[in-house]
């Protein structure tokens, strides 16, 4: 059997890239166990909130899951910068691109809930509470994805500025608050 030079490159190729692609086997972990969290949070799962250790683990450490998503998804997205950083306005386009094709389409199934379940006095104020529910907080697990859409825009923006500290001291503050 004869081995065309084009097969060798190829082969060449592809084991490059799966060296270049890094695993983060201890984020993979956490985010197997911060899943779970989520999952114990909207379950209820700590159903005595008078006790104390179990207030505890459900507001600290339970309530830990999405804010590690937010650091998880901004560090991944950093490390596709720090590789290609002439390629920023690409990447961060990429990115939201991924993620607002899935909100609109999860914003248009829910669309119909919102719609039936909105009340008001006046077509205005109907109009007004539909364009709320949206836009600013979407129904059901739509916040999050809204949400890294903003961050990657923000993200952008100091990228691009090469602000980093500043970004980082925001994020902090906010966080804290």
């Amino acid at each position: 059997m004869r081995v065309k030079k084009a097969d060798i490159v190829r082969n060449e190729s592809v084991a490059v890239t799966n060296l270049e692609k890094e695993k983060y086997e201890m984020i993979d972990i956490l985010k197997f166990i911060f899943a779970i969290f989520v999952v114990g949070i909207h379950t209820h799962i700590m159903s005595n909130p008078k006790d104390t250790y179990q207030w505890y683990i459900l507001h600290i450490f339970f309530r830990m899951a999405v804010p590690f998503f937010f650091i998880a998804s901004g560090f991944l997205f950093g490390k596709k910068y720090i590789k290609n950083k002439e390629n920023l306005k690409e990447i961060s386009k990429m990115q939201i691109k991924r993620l607002l094709i899935p909100f609109i389409f999860w914003m248009l199934i829910s669309l119909p809930y919102v719609i039936i379940t909105t009340t008001g006095n006046n077509i205005f104020e109907i109009i007004l509470k539909i364009l709320k529910d949206v836009i600013c907080y979407p129904w059901g697990a739509l916040w999050f994805i809204l949400a890294l859409i903003v961050a990657i825009g923000l993200e952008y923006y100091f990228l691009k500025r090469n602000k980093l500290k500043l970004a980082l001291s925001i994020g902090i503050i906010l966080y804290c608050i």
